[in-house]
């Protein structure tokens, strides 16, 4: 995807791209059995990624507020990163959002510490969700489906290269 675009802006000569692909250690990963312990209460469904606008943790939380509206408590929603942006103003924004929509007692707001925390993150959860606004190849994405998890993911670039619609994940509109 990043290789298309470049090409099409033109900004290299095309013979100069060169397509270094992504990888993931599988065996950090533990894929599921496919069947869901039925008795494990709430459904926790997570985003993973830096906080960030291109990343989108607002309308995952959006959604997350129709979701809790049309299935009631037996969900529950997990944002899992760190913000960079100057004293964690996308954090707060992310906080506050959380507080108006009435989701408090159902988002658990998590930093990323380590990057060996995500398989036992991603084991926690029932689905996995990529809000990005815009995404080139979305590591996360990749290492939510090595965990053996459903996918729901905007139609970047990135997931539409590593996501079948329908098959290997459902793919949604941007926003």
């Amino acid at each position: 995807a990043v290789a298309r675009s470049l090409e099409a802006q033109r900004i290299f000569d095309s013979e100069r791209i060169r397509v270094v692909t992504n990888a993931i250690d599988l065996e950090r990963f533990s894929e599921r059995t496919g069947v869901r312990n039925v008795n494990r209460r709430p459904w926790r469904v997570g985003i993973v990624g830096e906080l960030s606008p291109v990343k989108d943790q607002e309308t995952f939380l959006t959604a997350a507020a129709r979701v809790l509206r049309s299935c009631g408590p037996d969900v529950e929603f997990v944002v899992v990163g760190s913000d960079a942006s100057a004293g964690a103003r996308y954090r707060m924004r992310l906080e506050k959002l959380i507080a108006d929509l009435g989701l408090s007692g159902s988002v658990q707001m998590m930093s990323e510490r380590v990057h060996d925390e995500i398989p036992v993150i991603l084991e926690s959860l029932d689905v996995f969700v990529s809000a990005s606004r815009s995404e080139s190849f979305g590591i996360a994405m990749a290492e939510a489906m090595a965990s053996g998890l459903p996918i729901v993911a905007t139609a970047t670039d990135g997931a539409r290269e590593i996501i079948e619609d329908g098959m290997t994940g459902t793919i949604t509109p941007i926003g």
